[in-house]
């Protein structure tokens, strides 16, 4: 987990043979590729008052109190900005599943993570509609090592 102008440099340098960024390198010799988007979701009991939303905004977290992850890479600045949203922040993972499972307390989920937990199930998944709720994946390699993109379904 570097900061993009790392990244960037590592690739260029050779100390990586690929990478992953949240936004296109464009850089003579750089092949960059579109990966995958991830949105982020409020997942939540059936029975919460926000479960019959279609889709809620971040201003809707406010006074809410919920169950969150530690390390949370490039979504931790989003939360950082949610000033009037309460957390529960727990760095074991199994543990943070566990108490996802035992209690009605919202959490974000995203649509990678949902295909990965076994939480997900008995959840109300409402996406926030918020531009920096969406994230863009970008592949990148340099033009010599372009044929690695396709070992990851990229063109």
């Amino acid at each position: 987990m570097l900061a993009n102008p790392a990244l960037k440099k590592g690739l260029l340098t050779g100390e990586f043979h690929l990478v992953v960024t949240d936004h296109p390198i464009d850089e003579e010799g750089i092949v960059t590729a579109g990966l995958f988007i991830e949105q982020l979701y409020l997942s939540i009991h059936p029975s919460h008052p926000l479960a019959a939303k279609d889709e809620i905004e971040l201003k809707d977290l406010a006074n809410l109190t919920m169950l969150i992850r530690s390390d949370l890479g490039i979504w931790q600045s989003l939360v950082e900005t949610l000033s009037q949203t309460r957390f529960i922040v727990q760095k074991d993972w199994e543990t943070f599943e566990e108490l996802i499972q035992a209690s009605n307390l919202p959490c974000f989920s995203t649509n990678i993570s949902q295909d990965l937990s076994e939480n997900s199930q008995g959840r109300v998944h409402i996406p926030i509609r918020d531009p920096e709720a969406t994230k863009s994946f970008y592949l990148s390699v340099l033009e010599k090592n372009r044929q690695l993109l396709s070992l990851f379904g990229c063109k």
